[in-house]
């Protein structure tokens, strides 16, 4: 989950969990920004993780679609939510420097428990919930995540 809802009323707080979206748009607000990406010797196209980052109004969405189907249908069902594309933690960076030119990019070493890659097999959730994304823009979901972060920033320096 990543992203801000598009009132900018709802975002992520908690700083410790290492999540890639925070610690971007933490970083959005310095004047020299540093992004630490965690191993880049995996089986995958640029050799960092691919992860399936789903925007936090679409997965609000979807559990109330859920909620509605366990309602109506009076059973309950399992589904993955997620977009069923996965991005790299590079490709991310990369659009992040798009926005912050002077992004610093530092390869570490990989984090124990990572996995090469993970995106949802959405199937269920497009047939059985007729569920259709619409925040699914990598750059709009990087953008709501740093507008929110500015807004902290704000209203913990009054």
């Amino acid at each position: 989950m990543a992203g801000a809802s598009p009132s900018n009323r709802i975002g992520e707080i908690n700083k410790s969990h290492g999540h890639l979206f925070k610690n971007m748009s933490i970083q959005a607000l310095k004047k020299k920004p540093v992004i630490n990406v965690y191993g880049n010797d995996y089986q995958t196209k640029d050799g960092t993780c691919i992860r399936d980052y789903i925007h936090v109004t679409d997965l609000s969405d979807i559990h109330v679609k859920s909620l509605d189907y366990l309602n109506n249908k009076k059973k309950s069902l399992i589904i993955n939510c997620g977009y069923g594309k996965g991005y790299s933690v590079l490709d991310i960076a990369k659009i992040f420097k798009k926005i912050k030119k002077s992004l610093i990019i530092n390869f570490k070493g990989r984090r124990a428990g990572d996995i090469a890659q993970v995106f949802a097999k959405n199937n269920k959730l497009k047939n059985v919930l007729k569920w259709k994304p619409k925040y699914n823009n990598i750059k709009l979901i990087l953008s709501s995540a740093i507008k929110w972060e500015q807004k902290l920033k704000i209203k913990n320096n009054l």
